[in-house]
């Protein structure tokens, strides 16, 4: 990873596992998780964070619950005797999926650079937001972020895949903002 300070635009760098409890009861327990490679977007400077981000690829809403009133999708677990913890990316705010669009889009080296770490992204698509759409039932709908139109959706139909992209930012001290 080397110095923190010093990420460059298109640079993968491998983010320690860091967690944070998103729902705990009896035996089980829900966590956001941040890992692995993420690339760089935009540099840390004074008075602007740099950002760093994670392709996760498409997925459709039918694996995703909602949990504390956010979406969730199970990617990783550690099942004890004693319980169950569930890992997931955190999704991003639509505001979040925008700033990245209007960075990655049109950039081909950055295009480029998350085809070769093997993270296909067409900003063109549709991203999954952390944003749900509470019905007068009291049901929950995950929503979505059309990239061509900048317009959120909710998602009637969940077997539809959209994008889940995971934003990381950090400050120009190099720590980490999720």
């Amino acid at each position: 990873m080397g110095n923190a300070n010093n990420r460059r635009i298109g640079e993968i760098i491998s983010l320690p596992r860091m967690k944070r409890v998103l729902a705990s009861g009896s035996n089980l327990t829900y966590e956001h998780f941040i890992a692995s490679r993420y690339i760089c977007i935009r540099e840390a400077s004074t008075g602007q964070r740099g950002i760093l981000v994670k392709v996760l690829g498409r997925a459709s809403g039918d694996y995703a619950k909602i949990v504390k009133g956010v979406p969730f999708w199970r990617d990783d677990d550690d099942i004890t005797f004693y319980g169950a913890i569930y890992y997931g990316y955190p999704l991003p705010s639509v505001k979040a999926v925008k700033e990245v669009l209007g960075i990655v889009k049109g950039n081909e080296s950055l295009l480029r650079q998350f085809e070769e770490a093997r993270m296909h992204i067409n900003p063109d698509s549709t991203f999954w937001v952390k944003k749900i759409r509470r019905s007068k039932l009291f049901f929950k709908k995950l929503q979505y972020l059309d990239a061509h139109d900048g317009k959120l959706y909710t998602a009637n139909d969940n077997a539809n895949n959209h994008y889940r992209i995971s934003i990381v930012y950090y400050n120009k001290d190099g720590e980490i903002i999720w």
